[in-house]
């Protein structure tokens, strides 16, 4: 497998307020710290899906709702496809997704197999179609979208500080635009290290080898 010829894919939710969802958070204190930040319960966002390779980045598609079955082949068959086709890569590309629970159905595993033929990653993607590659669950710090690109993009725009809905999407559309070919290309290098890594602490945490 060439890093060369590998797309990575996900989504993530931009909050306009900078709000994070810490709901797995917890600390303990002996004391009381008498302090209350107010959030929003239903904070104002965009869910915006990309894909990531050496070659450039397809998106951002920004999803209305819920990232259902349904609406990821939309994506897939609508976005992705066709422009991955214009880059000249599809033929002899790997296909990376995620374990999440929208990705993980026998349509889309029919997409990826018409046109990736085995040179796929998915969790349960064996169990649909007898080829593929099943990726390793919760690792976030593998894909190039958790580890660079979301973070890079909430670091900038939440500390621009915008409050609007269309601001933000022109942002996170300018942002993309911005990146140079050279740091997508040093960022999907990046992953191979990431690999090394899981190998060197066998399977758990790793990041202590990396920062």
């Amino acid at each position: 497998m060439s890093l060369e010829r590998v797309w990575w894919l996900d989504e993530s939710h931009f909050d306009v307020s900078g709000y994070v969802n810490k709901q797995n958070w917890r600390h303990w204190e002996t004391d009381n710290p008498h302090l209350a930040i107010v959030r929003p319960l239903n904070p104002r966002r965009l869910t915006v899906w990309c894909a990531i390779s050496s070659a450039g980045i397809i998106g951002p598609v920004i999803v209305n709702g819920t990232v259902t079955s349904q609406k990821y082949c939309e994506i897939l068959n609508e976005s992705f496809i066709p422009v991955s086709h214009g880059l000249n890569m599809v033929e002899n590309a790997w296909f990376m997704q995620d374990g999440a629970r929208s990705h993980r159905t026998e349509e889309v595993f029919n997409i990826l197999e018409e046109h990736f033929g085995t040179r796929f990653t998915g969790l349960d993607a064996q169990q649909f179609t007898g080829g593929g590659i099943t990726w390793p669950p919760y690792s976030p710090h593998l894909n190039p979208c958790d580890f660079y690109l979301w973070g890079s993009l909430k670091d900038t725009d939440y500390r621009d500080g915008i409050d609007i809905l269309d601001n933000l999407e022109m942002a996170i559309r300018q942002r993309i635009e911005a990146i140079p070919h050279a740091t997508l290309q040093a960022v999907c290098g990046e992953f191979e290290r990431r690999l090394r890594n899981v190998i060197t602490a066998r399977g758990s945490p790793f990041e202590n080898l990396i920062y």
